[in-house]
């Protein structure tokens, strides 16, 4: 993981890392996930520090989730570059580029799951599964 920035959330520093799990802010006690799927809610994940309690603290948590939340586009819109253009819309014949394996179709079986799904969806849900119950990440969506 990178870490992007140490900032202070009632008196208690937080630092925002990016890696393949999406964006993580960590501090004692505390770890706090946005995966780069849209539509995967935050985690939160509670130990044993002062920080764990900042989830009960509304002020504190809507800091969390906006500090969170604007690092989350940040990668999106990192990754949406990386990946270019071609992979966010169809081609002439309704083609959508898969972004890992180039492959080109109209549907996207996911490997983890068995559910199908129209490229526009998979494109739109960062080439992650758009089943909300499946974490089936870009790797595991094939061309049917």
């Amino acid at each position: 993981m990178q870490l992007f920035e140490t900032v202070k959330i009632k008196k208690n520093s937080v630092k925002v890392f990016g890696g393949s799990e999406g964006i993580v802010l960590e501090s004692v006690g505390l770890r706090i996930v946005f995966p780069v799927k849209p539509n995967a809610p935050c985690r939160i994940e509670r130990g044993e520090g002062r920080a764990s309690s900042l989830p009960d603290d509304p002020s504190a948590m809507a800091d969390l989730q906006e500090i969170g939340e604007e690092w989350r586009a940040k990668d999106r819109r990192r990754i949406r570059a990386e990946w270019g253009t071609g992979c966010f819309s169809a081609d002439e014949q309704g083609l959508w580029k898969h972004p890992l394996t180039s492959e080109a179709a109209k549907s996207f079986r996911c490997g983890v799951c068995g559910h199908s799904f129209k490229g526009k969806n998979v494109a739109a849900n960062m080439w992650h599964c758009p089943d909300p119950e499946c974490g089936g990440a870009p790797s595991s969506l094939l061309a049917v």
